[in-house]
């Protein structure tokens, strides 16, 4: 929700996501699907790049908040021009999720994460851009 006609969905600019669940409507020869809540937006993420950011170095940092429920954000800087790719794991090793999967631009940016559709467990997230990787671990608790 946010600031918006009340009860409005706002959805961010070059937001993802796996399914949306709703009700579905016909009128005037068109199928109008209705999303009662945030929660039906499943598997919602959203890459935003901060203004006036020039980092020197690649950077992961610990996803805030973790534990969390059912969403977190991540952050990360990359130096120069790299392809990005951030993918989240479960403990078996098991790719759940990729959050990004582009060539981005130097700066520093913040990833949301909803996991709603995952259960509570430990997961793991890693970033590959350049010749950086690094992985890191977070916790959902529902």
């Amino acid at each position: 929700n946010g600031s918006g006609e009340p009860g409005t969905i706002l959805v961010q600019e070059g937001a993802h996501f796996q399914k949306l669940i709703g009700i579905m409507y016909y009128s005037f020869s068109n199928y109008k699907l209705v999303p009662r809540k945030d929660a039906d937006f499943v598997g919602y993420t959203v890459s935003v790049r901060e203004d006036n950011s020039n980092p020197v170095s690649f950077n992961l940092e610990q996803n805030y908040p973790n534990p969390f429920n059912p969403s977190t954000k991540i952050v990360y800087s990359i130096p120069g021009e790299s392809n990005v790719t951030l993918r989240i794991f479960n403990v078996l090793g098991e790719q759940v999720k990729t959050l990004v999967n582009e060539t981005q631009a130097q700066g520093t940016y913040t990833v949301t994460f909803n996991a709603v559709s995952l259960p509570s467990g430990i997961y793991f997230y890693r970033i590959d851009a350049g010749n950086y990787s690094t992985v890191k671990k977070m916790i959902l608790l529902k």
